[in-house]
């Protein structure tokens, strides 16, 4: 097998196909079984005809991927030559986030790369709900934020966009828990345009509506977070998202509140210290509006 690769591949590199990288390492794959790198040693024999000791361009790094498999690119010792990819994609999809959850796996990566990889797995890992929005898991966010600062555009969308999500998505009570809401006061476009839009949906806010009447410390927890805020550090951005999402999500749910029921939501705000003469002033403005 390696005279028969290595005989085509000098074939293929000159006239007329005149084939380099992965245009190469892609047609040497059909002398193989599936037409798919499936072992280190052919791995390891392939990159070399093909490569040498140099990494493949960035932008072919996914096709590398996909001809085998980023654990297989591991286990042959090839894992710091496609670290491009995880650095600059050009897409921040599903198919990166695999990538970053195998290459994490990978003992000789550098930390810089560990730790952008377990920031976009761990930005996943909350959007889907596989991890659950914490003290711990926001510290670990923010912690692993602050290391690989400053990132790519394409990865801090991403990550942003997973991230606003995730808060969206959570009890509001984990999100107060656990210090969301300072991701939340100081957050970009992208992170509160995902938050924001998650929140919008005909049937999040339908689902609210029904459900909130009967659960108080939810509802003033939603509050506490969409509340009027005029502190240092606030942004303009969060201040109108979260004012839009006061009248168009949780206003609607006044509707369904008795008095015993406003009483509630009083006590809870009462009992965490918050403001309740706010909260009454809010309710009074937004039944005027809609009387």
């Amino acid at each position: 097998l390696t005279v028969r690769l290595a005989a085509a591949a000098a074939q293929w590199h000159g006239p007329p196909d005149r084939l380099r990288g992965v245009e190469l390492f892609e047609r040497l794959t059909g002398f193989l079984s599936n037409r798919r790198v499936e072992d280190v040693r052919t791995l390891n024999l392939l990159w070399r005809i093909v490569w040498r000791n140099d990494p493949p361009d960035r932008a072919e790094q996914p096709r590398v991927a996909r001809l085998c498999t980023p654990r297989l690119i591991i286990e042959a010792d090839l894992g710091r030559r496609v670290t491009g990819w995880l650095r600059e994609p050009d897409r921040c999809d599903r198919e990166l986030v695999d990538f970053a959850r195998e290459m994490r796996k990978d003992p000789k990566l550098g930390a810089q790369d560990r730790d952008t990889a377990e920031l976009l797995v761990t930005a996943q890992d909350l959007a889907d709900g596989r991890l659950a929005v914490s003290r711990a898991s926001v510290a670990r966010l923010k912690e692993l934020g602050r290391k690989v600062s400053p990132l790519g555009m394409v990865l801090r969308k991403g990550v942003d966009e997973r991230v606003g999500r995730a808060l969206a998505g959570a009890n509001p009570l984990d999100v107060c828990e656990s210090h969301g809401l300072q991701i939340l006061v100081a957050a970009g476009p992208d992170l509160l345009g995902a938050y924001r839009a998650h929140l919008l949906e005909e049937r999040t806010r339908d689902r609210l509506e029904r459900e909130l009447p009967g659960c108080p410390a939810e509802l003033a927890a939603y509050y506490h977070v969409w509340r009027p805020r005029k502190r240092h550090g606030v942004t303009a951005h969060w201040r109108d998202v979260a004012a839009e999402l006061l009248d168009q999500v949780l206003a609607p749910v006044l509707a369904h509140l008795d008095d015993h029921r406003l009483g509630q939501v009083a006590t809870v705000l009462r009992r965490e210290g918050q403001d309740v003469q706010e909260w009454t002033a809010w309710r009074h403005r937004i039944a005027q509006e809609q009387s």
